[in-house]
């Protein structure tokens, strides 16, 4: 499966569906989507990849997963929201474990390096499972892309920075438009979020009374134990064949 950010057209590549007849989903929703394209064998898997992770945490402090991405609103600019967002939290960087994984296909530039070191800020290499870093996130940080319905699934308190993509298949914005206010902040209120304060307080109660309702509406039967589930398809399909 490619994730839960489906577009409105095109999810699945024509290339690759000249060639496939049968997909691996995550959930109700997506093989709704994809028996739209006429593809009979559709089996429904969870999300494998973040399967049973047990990661060693540091109790003295709480730890900050910050995944930026990139998306058709901040292309030209991809380093500015990171920019703007670590010098906005920056005198709040020393009470946590801060982990930062920049988008594959830019570099950060020599502002944001400079307060990656001055501030002891973990950058995570583009081959790191990130699964790992997801359990061992208390808060993630991210766009309203990919790492946001990853983190939907492992119900972790998340923060949308900003909205820069709008233009998810029917299905999904439907659920997402209901639940986003839960999650979105913006640039400006974002590091305001981890101050003690009843607008903070106030956001993170709200958001925990709907974070399961909104997995199971996106995750509907999305099988927690995946790997497991998908070999048994897997196996079910060899000996089939």
């Amino acid at each position: 499966p490619k994730g839960m950010d489906i577009k409105k057209k095109n999810f699945i590549n024509p290339l690759i569906k000249e060639i496939s007849n049968i997909y691996f989903c995550h959930s109700e929703i997506d093989k709704e989507i994809i028996k739209n394209e006429n593809i009979k064998e559709i089996y429904i898997i969870g999300y494998p990849r973040y399967d049973n992770f047990k990661t060693q945490r540091d109790h003295l402090k709480k730890n900050i997963l910050f995944l930026p991405s990139i998306a058709n609103q901040n292309r030209t600019i991809p380093n500015k929201q990171i920019e703007n967002f670590l010098n906005n939290f920056k005198n709040q960087l020393s009470k946590y474990n801060f982990f930062l994984k920049p988008h594959p296909m830019y570099s950060l530039n020599k502002k944001i390096m400079s307060i990656v070191h001055n501030h002891d800020i973990k950058i995570l290499s583009q081959d790191v499972n990130l699964g790992s870093y997801y359990d061992l996130a208390d808060y993630v940080i991210c766009n309203n892309t990919g790492p946001f319905f990853s983190s939907i699934f492992i119900e972790k308190q998340t923060i949308i920075l900003n909205e820069i993509k709008d233009n998810f298949h029917p299905l999904i914005n439907k659920i997402y438009n209901k639940y986003k206010n839960y999650y979105y902040a913006g640039e400006e209120k974002t590091h305001l979020l981890f101050k003690e304060d009843g607008f903070s307080k106030n956001f993170w109660i709200e958001q925990k009374k709907i974070r399961k309702k909104f997995k199971n509406e996106l995750f509907k039967n999305s099988p927690e134990n995946g790997s497991k589930v998908c070999c048994k398809y897997l196996n079910e399909i060899i000996l089939d064949k």
